[in-house]
Parts: structure tokens; C-alpha cells; sequence
């Protein structure tokens, strides 16, 4: 699903141009959609109309740092996180319904897909799984210490069987959606000696995980070293009541780190970005790149397409939401951001 020439537009907030992105997310109806800003004395958080392009009061003002946001499945409730407290709120209502206290500032934060759950995982390498099905006290069911580095990313699978974080030394880890039953994808630290791990995304449909890492690394291995930033792939089929994993050969090309993943609705196309200012789209049949476009001006640091896959949404280091309407791959243009 690459993008169209020409088919972009730019939703802006007053003060947020020079206020990095740090999150960004639709709404299940893929009405709305909310992104994330740090910078000054604390974070942002703002609310879009998708087709007017014209800010929404969703949540009441917040003198909050809200550096992530993300929307429950059903659209009734979303979670924002500052520090190390998660805060859940009523959209309907416009306020707050619970708060969860995890160990260390959170980083990464993720829905299960019945909305019954809430993965996040902060700087202390800590997992931890909240059902929040009893709030307004929600409980913490498991809590493990996935490295001694900081997560850097984590997410539920569409099936919500299990589920995969990512750390700051290189690790790769899944577990099963109760966070038992740990696997080892890639092995960082001294131990694997890989490079640092930077973001993930499932795609849609379950069958990849990908897995996005940084370019400053030496080491003579071919199979990790291409001199900039890469993806690894794994494929998943579930079989015998459990997920098996194949990894694929990694994708190459980006010059920087990684910075963001998404997969589109159909998970035909993989979208990344680096932080040279370069953003690619890959042919996830093909596992080949089919658009590059560079802007050295700035770099995207978050992006998500929307729920019909029509939209691709991309915050960058200066503040601007971008909105690229998607095509098939028989209408590819010359790109231009």
C-alpha cells in the first residue's frame, strides 16, 4: 500500500512545531486521531478530526509530561502514561477512571485486543501485565524482568495469545499473553552481542514481528552489520497450541536508526523510518523496498496507518503530524513528502 504522490496534509496544534513527536494513534473508527509532544517543561497531548483536520477536546486540558498515548479497542477509553503512571480515562465522560503505578518512567504501552489488558514496560527493563477489567482498581496480575536494559517497545499480538517486548541491549523477547512461557528471540548484551533494539510492530494478521534496531554497531558479523539501521523479521504460525518462530533474512537499507514500524491493514506493506530522515515502504510478500523517500530536514519519530488502511499518520523531531492518503502498488508515483 504505497503512498500516492501529492496525497499529503499536516494537522497542527498551537506551540507543538518545535515539540517532538513521541506518540502517535487512531481511534478504532479511524475518526480520530491523537498524538503525543515532549519538549518545554512538560508533554503534550493533543486530538484531531481526522477529516476536518481540526482539533478536538477529548480529554480536559492536562498539566501532565504525557510522552505516550493509545486507545482501547472498543474506542471507549484510552490510556495515557507520564513517568511511571499509566492513567485511564472515560472518553465519553472526559475523565480519569484509574491509574497504575509501574516500576520505573513507562516507555512502552500496549492494549490487548479485548481491552481487558494493559502491557507497559518502562526503563527499569520491567514487563508488566494490568488487568484492567476491574478497575476503577485494576490489578496487577505479573510483573518480570525482561533485561537489566530499558524496553524500548511492547505489544500484544492481534490474537492476544501472547505477547513481545523488545530492549535497549539488542533483546527480543515473547511470552504468552499471562507473561510465562518466555522465549528468546535475540539474545543482546555480551551474551549476543547485537545491536540496540529501538522499536517493534506485529502486523495485522499475526504472521510477522518485526523488530527495528540502531546503525551504530561494529562487529565483523555479516548478518547483523550493514552499516546503518535494520528491521529484523521473524514469521510466526501457531501450531500445537503454541506460536513457532522462523526468522527471516532482515531488511537493509536505512542509513540511521530506526525510529518507527507500521504495518498496514492488510500487512502487504511495512512503512519504516530513520532517523537520517529517509522513510521506506517494503513489499511484505517480496520482502522488498518499493518506495524510499529522504527528508534531511527532519526525522519521523512515530507513525501508525489508520484502521482501514487508508491513511498513514507520521509525527516527526519537529512537531508536524503528517497525513499520506495510501495506494495500490499499481498507482506508485514518484514520492514526495
Amino acid at each position: 500500500m504505497p503512498l500516492e504522490s501529492g496525497e499529503s496534509s499536516e494537522v497542527r496544534g498551537e506551540g507543538l512545531r518545535t515539540r517532538p513527536v513521541t506518540s502517535i494513534a487512531f481511534s478504532p473508527d479511524g475518526r480520530t486521531l491523537a498524538s503525543t509532544h515532549k519538549g518545554g517543561e512538560a508533554g503534550i497531548i493533543r486530538f484531531w478530526d481526522v477529516a476536518t483536520r481540526r482539533r478536538v477536546e477529548l480529554l480536559p486540558p492536562l498539566d501532565l509530561e504525557i510522552y505516550i498515548v493509545a486507545f482501547s479497542p472498543d474506542g471507549r477509553a484510552l490510556a495515557t502514561a507520564y513517568d511511571s503512571t499509566v492513567i485511564l480515562w472515560d472518553t465519553a465522560a472526559r475523565e480519569s477512571v484509574a491509574h497504575l503505578k509501574h516500576e520505573g518512567a513507562v516507555v512502552g504501552m500496549s492494549y490487548s485486543p479485548d481491552g481487558k489488558l494493559i502491557l507497559t514496560g518502562g526503563h527499569s527493563g520491567a514487563i508488566t501485565l494490568w488487568d484492567i477489567s476491574t478497575r476503577p482498581q485494576p490489578a496487577k496480575t505479573r510483573e518480570v524482568s525482561g533485561s537489566t536494559k530499558k524496553v524500548m517497545a511492547v505489544a500484544f499480538s492481534p490474537d492476544g495469545q501472547s505477547v513481545a517486548a523488545c530492549f535497549e541491549d539488542g533483546t527480543v523477547k515473547m511470552w504468552d499473553k499471562e507473561l510465562n512461557d518466555e522465549r528468546v528471540l535475540a539474545e543482546g548484551g555480551e551474551a549476543g552481542d547485537l545491536p540496540p533494539s529501538t522499536t517493534l510492530a506485529f502486523s495485522p494478521d499475526g504472521r510477522l514481528l518485526a523488530v527495528g534496531l540502531r546503525k551504530d554497531f561494529d562487529d565483523a558479523d555479516p548478518r547483523v552489520h550493514f552499516g546503518g539501521g535494520f528491521i529484523r523479521l521473524w514469521r510466526i504460525r501457531t501450531e500445537g497450541g503454541g506460536p513457532r518462530l522462523e526468522e527471516l533474512p532482515p531488511l537493509k537499507g536505512h542509513r540511521g536508526d530506526i525510529t518507527s514500524l507500521a504495518f498496514s491493514k492488510g500487512a502487504l506493506t511495512l512503512y519504516s523510518s530513520s532517523d537520517d530522515g529517509a522513510a521506506k515502504l517494503w513489499d511484505t510478500i517480496s520482502f522488498r523496498e518499493v518506495v524510499s523517500v529522504l527528508d534531511e530536514t527532519t526525522e519521523t519519530t512515530a507513525s501508525a496507518f489508520s484502521p482501514d488502511g487508508r491513511l498513514l499518520a507520521s509525527g516527526d523531531e519537529r512537531g508536524n503530524v503528517r497525513l499520506l492518503r495510501s495506494a495500490t502498488k499499481d498507482e506508485i508515483k514518484t514520492p514526495s513528502r
